[in-house]
């Protein structure tokens, strides 16, 4: 269903900008580049972060569907659902403002470490390729790792609130594959742009998509869907490639 209604909300984008669907396509992968280019050249006038944000959000679906259908391509080869930990389901019945905070704390933080640390410097010296897949296989199992066990050891005291956020996924290979997927995406957005905030705020809309249909059904979450690609129709901020 999410991947219909992708495909068809985006040749509707297509269409309303009087382009083939591969031709919107290679026109919204040239933008990334653009949207980069444009942010880092020098301007008297401080630039908003706000012309980042369509970009992002319409990415975020991007992201969200190579990791999902993954998951489901391995998981028919080898089927073995991921193990969510009760901690997750208490994080995703929190107040919505406070799921956002959450979300985009833990997006901000993760694509800081595995995009602009690891995957920034891999890339310097192995280039896209192997960078991109070791440090996304390296994102990925940092999610397998028992974070809240180690600050446990090491004696160190944390809110309850902290604690959820170092929760410990079930291991799954179909799990473990979905996240490479999708930090490969995040991995290319960073090395095209070079702008962290484009795939900082991809990860928090997958992120927060995942949650709002957990939360509260297909239906709503088609909503989020339609809304991100209003949000393109009615952009007119971002460069031109």
């Amino acid at each position: 269903a999410v991947l219909a209604a992708s495909l068809g909300l985006f040749a509707v984008l297509a269409a309303a900008r009087r382009r083939f669907p591969v031709a919107e396509a290679r026109a919204r992968w040239e933008s990334v580049r653009a949207l980069g280019a444009w942010w880092r050249e020098p301007a008297e006038l401080p630039k908003s972060p706000l012309a980042l944000v369509p970009a992002g959000l319409l990415w975020g679906i991007a992201v969200y569907l190579a990791g999902y259908l993954s998951y489901y391509a391995v998981h028919v080869l080898a089927p073995a659902h991921e193990t969510v930990p009760p901690a997750l389901k208490q994080v995703l019945l929190m107040p919505l403002d406070m799921l956002v905070y959450v979300f985009l704390i833990g997006a901000a933080l993760e694509e800081l470490i595995f995009r602009y640390g690891l995957f920034g410097a891999l890339e310097r010296r192995w280039g896209f390729w192997p960078a991109a897949l070791v440090s996304s296989a390296v994102f990925s199992g940092f999610h397998f790792v028992d974070l809240s066990g180690l600050v446990r050891f090491l004696g160190v005291s944390v809110s309850k609130l902290l604690q959820s956020l170092m929760i410990v996924y079930g291991f799954s290979w179909a799990g473990f594959a979905g996240r490479v997927a999708a930090g490969l995406v995040l991995a290319a957005l960073y090395s095209r742009s070079r702008i962290l905030l484009i795939p900082m705020l991809s990860h928090f809309t997958s992120n927060l998509l995942e949650a709002v249909g957990l939360r509260w059904g297909l239906p709503c979450f088609l909503a989020c869907v339609a809304a991100i690609f209003a949000l393109q129709l009615l952009d007119r901020s971002r460069p031109k490639p």
